[in-house]
């Protein structure tokens, strides 16, 4: 939701979005997007609103809040996945899929905010592919095969090898400041929305 604002306030089609968010770099010169236009959901924050801060006279521009509301939307999936880590979850790398996904600067993004390779199902129906794959598990576990996701995901989520996007060591670094700063961030107007 917050490319898709952040791009028609400035008159963007896609490509030229990513174009413009191409020319600024990791951590947006210090510019913060809270993404949250129709409250979020991680963290849970339903009346939550979007804002951008860290504007000064000298970054601001359309580049830096243009790659600052890509680069939120991978901030909440860290956030999310920070979460999984907590629990233990170890993972190993990134299936991108959605819209987002097509972006090759939005792939790198999510590598580099991550520090996890990405990549892509070659299916262009990957929540239905999911679905199905789910369902095939429940059939054969109640059918008695001793079967796990991970084989069945194997077997039938084919993967785009042209386009895995490794991580680039330089960015992580500057998208773990960034990160520290849009958490700060989050965390001063949590209290607003709560």
């Amino acid at each position: 939701v917050a490319t898709e604002e952040i791009r028609a306030l400035f008159g963007f089609g896609v490509k030229e979005f990513d174009a413009e968010a191409a020319t600024a770099k990791p951590g947006s010169n210090g510019v913060i997007v809270l993404p949250f236009f129709n409250g979020e959901r991680t963290p849970n924050l339903p009346n939550g609103r979007a804002s951008i801060t860290g504007l000064t006279l000298a970054n601001t521009n359309r580049a830096n809040i243009c790659r600052a509301a890509m680069e939120s939307a991978v901030f909440a999936m860290r956030g999310g996945l920070d979460a999984f880590r907590k629990l233990g979850f170890k993972p190993k790398e990134i299936r991108l899929i959605g819209g987002g996904s097509k972006s090759k600067l939005w792939r790198q993004i999510a590598a580099d905010i991550l520090n996890l390779p990405v990549k892509l199902p070659v299916s262009e129906e990957a929540a239905a592919l999911g679905a199905a794959v789910q369902a095939l598990w429940c059939y054969k576990t109640l059918n008695g095969d001793k079967v796990s996701i991970a084989d069945l995901c194997a077997e039938h989520v084919l993967i785009d090898s042209e386009n895995i996007v490794q991580p680039i060591a330089e960015n992580v670094k500057a998208y773990d400041d960034a990160y520290a700063v849009y958490i700060k961030n989050l965390e001063a107007v949590m209290p607003l929305y709560k």
